[in-house]
C-alpha cells in the first residue's frame, strides 16, 4: 500500500469510528499552495494545547475544594478546540464532563476526565500518524 492509500485508509477509519466529523473536512479547505502546512499546524496546536488543558483539569479536579466553574471553563476550551478540528469523540466526552461539573459531581468528573484523556490520546496518535504519512506524500 502506498502512502496515499495509507492516508486515505487512516482518514476513512477516523471518520467511520467517529473520531472525526465533517468539520475536519472544513479545516482541510484552509490548506492550499500558499499555506501547505495549515492543517498540520492547526493539529499540532490542538494537540499541544489539549495536553496542557487536560493536565490543568486534572490538577483542578484533584484539589480538596474543586472550583467547578473553572473546571467547566477548561472543559469548554477543549470542546471549542475539538469542534474546530472535527474531534467529535473528544468534544462529546467534554460535553459529559461539563454536565458533571454542573452537578458538582467530582467522581463523575474524574471518570469522565479519564475518558477525555483516552479519546484525546487516541486522536493525537492518529493525527501524528496522519502528519507523518502526509509528509511522505509531499
Amino acid at each position: 500500500m502506498d502512502a496515499t492509500q495509507q492516508l486515505n485508509a487512516l482518514m476513512e477509519n477516523m471518520f467511520s469510528t467517529g473520531l472525526l466529523d465533517n468539520e475536519f473536512n472544513n479545516l482541510k479547505l484552509l490548506q492550499d499552495s500558499n499555506n501547505p502546512n495549515a492543517v498540520s499546524e492547526v493539529i499540532m496546536i490542538f494537540c499541544d494545547d489539549g495536553e496542557q488543558t487536560i493536565a490543568e483539569l486534572a490538577k483542578l479536579l484533584n484539589q480538596p475544594s474543586v472550583d467547578y466553574e473553572r473546571v467547566s471553563t477548561f472543559a469548554h476550551k477543549i470542546m471549542g478546540a475539538s469542534a474546530s478540528v472535527g474531534a467529535k469523540r473528544v468534544r462529546n466526552t467534554c460535553t459529559l464532563l461539563c454536565d458533571f461539573c454542573k452537578d458538582k459531581n467530582n467522581h463523575g468528573c474524574l471518570n469522565t476526565l479519564d475518558s477525555v484523556w483516552i479519546e484525546f490520546d487516541n486522536l493525537r496518535n492518529k493525527f501524528h500518524t496522519m502528519i507523518q504519512i502526509d509528509h511522505l506524500i509531499c
